[in-house]
């Protein structure tokens, strides 16, 4: 049996509230993902092909929910002034995260609250 025909049986959706209709996230996807997302955080190609059926949002917020933590989390200069950019050119914290690889839509917001109590804007 396929990776993929076992997931279908293991899994279920969501019938109640605001993810209705989404698939849920079963014990073995969460634990590859613990196993791979700290080492593949920054490379979208590699944990795609872990979780073809995924979208890149749900991956970032799946890692997020369980607290995953992954080299590389601090902001560099650059991320910081794309940041200002982005937001300066009216960009939604939502549309930013095709910017930055692996910043959730909260992390980005968080980040830009913290750069205007710096830079007193």
């Amino acid at each position: 049996m396929t990776l993929m025909s076992e997931l279908s049986l293991e899994r279920k959706k969501v019938t109640w509230g605001y993810n209705k209709g989404c698939l849920l996230w079963t014990p073995r996807e969460e634990q590859r993902l613990m196993n791979a997302y700290p080492l593949n955080a920054r490379k979208w190609d590699s944990l795609k092909m872990l979780f073809p059926d995924r979208s890149r949002y749900a991956i970032i917020r799946r890692a997020c929910d369980l607290k995953i933590k992954h080299k590389g989390s601090h902001w560099t200069h650059d991320e910081e002034e794309l940041l200002l950019e982005l937001k300066n050119k009216g960009l939604t914290y939502r549309e930013m995260i095709y910017y930055f690889m692996y910043r959730t839509a909260d992390g980005i917001k968080r980040k830009y609250g913290r750069l205007n109590k710096r830079k007193g804007f």
